[in-house]
C-alpha cells in the first residue's frame, strides 16, 4: 500500500483513484483521503461521495461495487477500507 507524500499515513485504493482523478493522471506520489480533504479544503465525506460518483458514472480508476451494487459503508457512503 503506498504511502502519503504529505502526512506518511496509508493510502488506501479509493485515495489513489482520487489523487489521480482530480490531481494528476500522471501521479506517482500520493495523499491520503484526510491530507487531501485538507489541500483541497473539504471533507473526507465530500470527497468519498465525489468517489461514489465518479464510480457509479464508470469512472475505470475506482475499485468496483460490491456485487449488490450498494456500498457496503453505513448510510449508503462509499467504504474507505
Amino acid at each position: 500500500m503506498p504511502r502519503c507524500r504529505q502526512c506518511e499515513g496509508p493510502v488506501d485504493g479509493i485515495a489513489v483513484a482520487l489523487n489521480l482523478k482530480i490531481v494528476s493522471r500522471q501521479a506517482t506520489e500520493f495523499l491520503c483521503l484526510r491530507c487531501l480533504a485538507e489541500t483541497f479544503r473539504t471533507t473526507e465525506e465530500a470527497l468519498l461521495e465525489a468517489a461514489d460518483r465518479y464510480r457509479r458514472a464508470g469512472c475505470i480508476l475506482f475499485p468496483p461495487l460490491p456485487p449488490s451494487g450498494h456500498s457496503s459503508a453505513p448510510g449508503g457512503g462509499v467504504s474507505r477500507g
